[in-house]
């Protein structure tokens, strides 16, 4: 199973870096995310879900001009929380 999403209309949008700050604004129309592939983490339960999703979350904040997503870890762990949320 793959999963694919596209973000249209977005240009100009803004990302949360907390509760007070944002990122610069994403510079185009549409950002076409990397697919995932679902059926590995699901075959392999030492896949985190999270970890199937970080390219997709590094290409959203590359079009707001961040490296990387600010919410996985140097071991590509998801190190976000519901009660962390910006």
């Amino acid at each position: 199973m793959f999963l694919m999403i596209a973000l249209v209309g977005v240009k100009g949008y803004r990302l949360p870096l907390s509760q007070y700050s944002t990122t610069g604004p994403i510079d185009r129309d549409t950002i076409s995310l990397p697919r995932a592939v679902i059926n590995s983490a699901v075959e392999n339960t030492a896949i985190s879900i999270a970890g199937l999703f970080k390219p997709a979350f590094d290409r959203l904040w590359h079009s707001c001009g961040r490296a990387a997503s600010p919410y996985f870890d140097s071991s590509e762990t998801w190190k976000l929380t519901a009660r962390q949320y910006p």
